[in-house]
């Protein structure tokens, strides 16, 4: 029973930190160093896995509690939450990719002189994408010159 009871725990414990450790890694403006970046990297790359096992193992306790009248269902479902949980992207959800930019001239523009831009120059046509705007969009699909590009930040 008490290994049982363990065993759905930690299920529990593993489901979350495997959805949740990437995403934080990945948010911005937090300092990030390969060791950290390569350990959210693999657990991306095997998060249906570890999650798979982790519905198994808690499956499994769930059923040994359930045959001796124990609580699992909190905890079953908690699991059950975080593998349906792993398979979103919270970053899709939440960012809009711009798909066709609106551009002024530069001399229309009211941007602060201390606003950061990115700039592409591509056969003597420039472009210039606000960070601030980036920021909400995070990335910006548009076409120089007949040229696809993706602004992103």
């Amino acid at each position: 029973m008490r290994i049982a009871r363990q065993t759905l725990r930690t299920s529990l414990i593993l489901a979350f930190a495997a959805v949740a450790f990437p995403q934080l890694v990945g948010l911005p403006f937090l300092a990030q160093n390969p060791t950290i970046l390569q350990a959210a990297l693999f657990v991306s790359r095997n998060l249906l896995l570890i999650e798979a096992l982790c519905a198994v193992a808690a499956a499994i306790a769930a059923i040994i509690l359930a045959r001796h009248n124990q609580p699992w269902r909190k905890l079953a479902l908690g699991v059950a939450a975080c593998v349906l949980f792993s398979r979103v992207d919270i970053y899709e959800l939440l960012f809009h990719p711009l798909q066709q930019p609106n551009f002024i001239t530069a001399a229309e523009t009211r941007l602060d002189a201390r606003e950061k831009l990115l700039a592409i120059t591509l056969k003597g046509h420039i472009r210039a994408y606000p960070v601030r705007s980036l920021s909400y969009h995070h990335i910006v699909n548009d076409v120089l010159e007949g040229v696809a590009v993706a602004a992103t930040y």
